[in-house]
């Protein structure tokens, strides 16, 4: 229900290998499936292994323990290579490595490195399925 712009968007931000890849913590998307896939990534306090599992508002995304100290090192040396883009939905302790989806996305707080209108989803992909 509602705009389908913004629904699009939602699912595709909720993704758990996207908020993996913008909690900062590994270096490209395929390290975060990689990293859900071998049982690194929590939901709620269970191990997932879902790469594109949805996140719902208010649930905690978190490394497992045994991977946390070498996780935080990992975004120590992005931090020191790259500026790091969070968008604001987003609310990451970096500390303890754990994030939580605090609000839907909306289209100017997204940064995909390429531009794009609030009609893109629906003028790219309607009548072709």
């Amino acid at each position: 229900r509602g705009d389908y712009n913004s629904n699009m968007l939602f699912l595709l931000e909720s993704q758990l290998c996207i908020i993996v890849f913008r909690m900062n913590v590994v270096r490209s998307m395929l390290e975060a499936i990689h990293l859900i896939l071998s049982g690194g990534i929590m939901v709620n306090k269970k191990v997932v292994f879902g790469t594109h599992s949805l996140v719902q508002l208010g649930d905690l995304i978190e490394v497992v323990p045994a991977l946390k100290k070498e996780k935080f090192n990992r975004f120590l040396s992005l931090l020191n290579r790259k500026s790091l883009l969070l968008p604001r939905y987003y609310e990451v302790n970096y500390p303890v490595l754990c994030c939580c989806l605090i609000e839907h996305p909306k289209f100017r707080d997204v940064n995909y490195g390429f531009k794009f209108g609030s009609k893109f989803f629906f003028s790219e992909f309607s009548g072709k399925f």
